[in-house]
Order: structure tokens, then C-alpha cells, then sequence
């Protein structure tokens, strides 16, 4: 599957992603949201997961590739997630930080809600939201998201 919006292209990752991924990955500021950097092999292990998970009919992110430079400048989609026991489907994103405050992320996530809702017939999808993030705030409205539940996360790097 591909989406194409006025900027970007979101497509499938490909085994020849991983050099830009791993290096995506390593970097503190697209990972900030994060657990953190990932090491080059934590990096190959997740993106073998996205490459597959079309084959598999499994929810994974696109690449998201900027159409001015068809360059790979980050992700955007699905990412499975346990809330409350209840397995949901999130939308998230990262992108490297040279394409941030231009719109990209409210663009790709946009095309993406619209593809969960249109194509796949999904009857919803959920965004995990940092409080502090006051970026974040107008994508939410962009989004049309509402807020229904509040609640803190606690995560560990294994």
C-alpha cells in the first residue's frame, strides 16, 4: 500500500531502509519521545518486523519519504499497542529532526487516520499523547482527536 499526499510519499520499508533507520534510530533528538537510541541491532530487528509485517497482514508504520528530495525522513502509522489489556492501534511518528515545524507529521498522520478509517474500515485508532508536548496539542486538533483517557505510562529498556 501506498499513500501519496501533497508532499510525501508513505510506502512499505524496504531492506535497503535500514542504513538511513539505523541511523534515524541512533539519534537522540528523533528518539526523544522514545525510549531512547537504539543500537544498530535493536534497529535492524525492528525494521525486519516492518518490512514483513505487510506480507504478515500486520499493522506497521510507513516509511515516509519527502517527495522534494525523495528522501526517507522518518515514519508514520500503525503501531500495535496493550492499553489496559485491550490491544489497540496507534498512530505514531518520528521524523528527523531537519523536517520538523514544516506540517510533515500532521500531513502523514492525517493521510494515515484517513487510510485506518477509509481503506482498512478500522472503527477507531488511538495517539499516545506526552502532556508536555505543546506541539502536539495542534496536532491533536488537526487530527480530531479526543481526549478520553489520561494516564501514565511507565516504561523500561530491556
Amino acid at each position: 500500500m501506498r499513500i501519496e499526499t501533497a508532499r510525501l510519499i508513505l510506502r512499505p520499508f524496504h531492506p535497503a531502509d535500514l542504513d538511513r533507520m539505523t541511523e534515524l534510530f541512533a539519534d537522540p533528538l528523533f528518539m526523544r519521545f522514545s525510549l531512547g537510541p537504539k543500537t544498530p541491532a535493536e534497529s535492524r530487528a525492528l525494521l525486519e518486523r516492518w518490512v514483513a509485517a505487510p506480507n504478515e497482514n500486520a499493522f506497521a508504520p510507513f516509511a515516509v519519504i519527502e517527495r522534494a528530495s525523495d528522501q526517507l525522513i522518518g515514519y508514520c502509522g500503525f503501531l500495535p499497542q496493550e492499553i489496559d489489556g485491550v490491544n489497540e492501534i496507534e498512530i505514531g511518528y518520528r521524523l528527523d529532526s531537519r523536517f520538523w515545524n514544516r506540517g510533515y507529521a500532521s500531513e502523514a498522520a492525517q493521510a494515515v487516520r484517513d487510510h485506518a478509517f477509509g481503506d482498512l474500515q478500522l472503527d477507531r485508532v488511538i495517539s499516545l499523547i506526552i502532556r508536555r508536548i505543546t506541539p502536539r496539542d495542534g496536532w491533536r486538533r488537526k487530527m480530531a482527536c479526543t481526549s478520553r483517557k489520561r494516564q501514565r505510562f511507565e516504561v523500561s529498556r530491556r
